[in-house]
């Protein structure tokens, strides 16, 4: 048998003890709960530091494409190209700080071995990596508008001159004619 308490005051009621116990389970259920939510959302981390390597990396390429063909062009020269040309060094350099940013942290989480602690650190950083990823592709994006506009500024000059160069060999062909006629 159990002892009683020192006094009646002080012994808990079969309600109270069943209440007791029903709130530390649920206190444990929460628990588990939130460790069980935490581990799923972490447990893709792998496989999302792996997307995320890919698209830093293809976005990159894209954008060293659309740089090396900028940079290859006379921008002085060039009158279509002339109109872009500080928006396009802007972008570039914009490019060139985010992607040396989101590279260092790409490789940072590449550098910690798989494990828990490396779910950790993509969980604790992720926002701000896929941040800079979504500006990455910003970036790609407005070096794209502006090689369109290039593009189409130069088919445009392009057709002009064509148009001209079309005119002037039907004069020339109309004098040869005029000048055959008069023989």
């Amino acid at each position: 048998m159990s002892s009683p308490a020192c006094c009646p005051e002080c012994s808990d009621s079969p309600l109270s003890t069943t209440g007791n116990i029903t709130g530390i389970l649920t206190f444990a259920y929460a628990l588990l709960a939130s460790c069980l939510v935490f581990l799923a959302v972490i447990r893709t981390a792998e496989s999302e530091i792996q997307q995320l390597h890919t698209s830093v990396r293809q976005t990159s390429r894209h954008i060293e494409t659309l740089y090396s063909y900028f940079n290859g062009l006379d921008l002085v020269a060039d009158q279509d190209l002339a109109a872009i040309q500080d928006p396009i060094k802007v972008a570039l350099e914009d490019w060139r700080r985010t992607n040396q940013h989101l590279t260092a942290q790409v490789e940072e989480l590449n550098n910690i071995p798989s494990g828990i602690r490396r779910w950790l650190v993509w969980w604790y950083r992720h926002k701000d990596i896929l941040a800079g990823v979504a500006e990455l592709r910003s970036e790609k994006d407005d070096l794209s508008a502006l090689l369109l506009m290039y593009m189409s500024s130069k088919i445009s000059t392009q057709t002009d001159h064509l148009w001209r160069l079309e005119r002037l060999v039907i004069d020339g062909m109309d004098q040869k004619a005029a000048g055959a006629e008069t023989k």
